[in-house]
C-alpha cells in the first residue's frame, strides 16, 4: 500500500504543474482562530468527541487523602 502512495505521489507531482504560494503567516493564523464562530465550532467538535468516546469502561482510578500522625 505504501508503494502505491509512493508511485501516485510522484505521478502527481510530475503531472500537476506547481504554483507559488505565499510565506506563511503565524500572526495572521492566530488572528483566523479568535473569531467566536470559530472557537464555539471547535468547542463543539470537543464536546462531541468527548461524548462519543465517553469514558472508559477498562480502566479506572481511585483517589485518596490521609494525615499522617506521626508527622502532626
Amino acid at each position: 500500500m505504501a508503494v502505491v502512495g509512493i508511485v501516485y505521489l510522484a505521478a502527481v507531482t510530475t503531472y500537476v504543474p506547481s504554483s507559488s504560494f505565499a510565506a506563511p503567516d503565524p500572526l495572521m493564523g492566530l488572528h483566523s482562530l479568535w473569531d467566536p464562530a470559530v472557537l464555539l465550532f471547535l468547542q463543539s467538535i470537543w464536546v462531541g468527541m468527548f461524548l462519543f468516546m465517553g469514558r472508559s469502561h477498562m480502566t479506572g482510578s481511585v483517589l485518596s487523602f490521609f494525615v499522617r500522625k506521626e508527622h502532626l
